[in-house]
């Protein structure tokens, strides 16, 4: 009964893929501002659009309307299919079907290197094309809240725990999006853990690099960092990876239901 539910709050997550870190997101260059690439993932597919410009400085539309997951690539994993530039009726008047159209002018690959870090590489014409790419944050997402959930998660080197784990109870986030200051408390291991760090938003997701925690259930305490860290109106979520005194290890994640209506 335990695991059917976790494996239900889990169910209702905030991210919109089970296949991988959600990619969905507004990529760009900071260094490079005027064009950017929407990218809207879909199990193990993407929607890529390229809003940038031609030789002329006109502006030019480019499309991957079906670009699926090759393969890992190192630390990372990539996406790939054909690339299109696409052409239609003006803005202004009434819709031509017949003035649309779509052409095939290369390829395009998508390689994740880490939750805010992609390379896009595509071909027009012949002429291969490489941007490096982060996610864009144009407005810092809420997470405060409280929520039905659990932490679960694997500890290693600890003095009474050293195995995987499950614990259903509260979470609670209080978020300030003026100072980014961030604290998670999760009930976890029979006590209840306070994870306290500065949020780091990368576009719809974020991280805590460099965070302390602290832990009722025998004083453990250590550092911390999190990744993935998504909230929606329905739920939270992130992963941990933690480490205390005497080497005593924590990885899993902490997530839940909002609670109320």
């Amino acid at each position: 009964m335990k695991r059917w539910i976790v494996a239900l709050l889990f169910c209702f997550n905030a991210h919109a893929v089970t296949f991988s870190t959600d990619n969905s997101d507004l990529w760009w260059d900071p260094a490079e501002p005027g064009y950017g690439l929407n990218v809207v993932q879909q199990g193990d597919t993407l929607f890529l659009t390229l809003f940038t410009y031609n030789a002329a400085r006109a502006p030019l539309w480019l499309v991957g309307t079906e670009i699926k997951y090759v393969g890992p690539v190192g630390s990372g994993y990539q996406f790939g299919g054909k690339w299109y530039q696409t052409t239609g009726s003006p803005h202004t008047g009434p819709y031509l079907p017949t003035a649309f159209s779509l052409r095939e002018v290369g390829t395009a690959t998508f390689t994740v290197k880490s939750q805010n870090s992609a390379t896009l590489v595509y071909t027009i014409d012949g002429v291969t094309v490489t941007r490096n790419l982060v996610r864009q944050t144009y407005k810092v997402n809420n997470l405060t809240g409280n929520f039905l959930g659990a932490t679960v998660g694997t500890y290693g080197n600890c003095l009474t725990l050293n195995s995987y784990s499950e614990d259903i109870g509260f979470v609670a986030v209080a978020h300030d999006p003026s100072t980014n200051a961030i604290t998670i408390t999760a009930q976890q291991a029979g006590g209840t853990c306070t994870y306290s760090g500065t949020y780091e938003p990368t576009g719809r997701l974020g991280s805590i690099s460099s965070g302390l925690f602290s832990c009722t259930n025998g004083g453990l305490a250590g550092t911390f960092i999190a990744t993935e860290i998504e909230g929606s109106t329905l739920s939270f979520s992130t992963r941990i990876s933690a480490r205390g005194a005497g080497q005593c290890t924590f990885i899993g994640k902490i997530g839940g239901l909002r609670q109320g209506p």
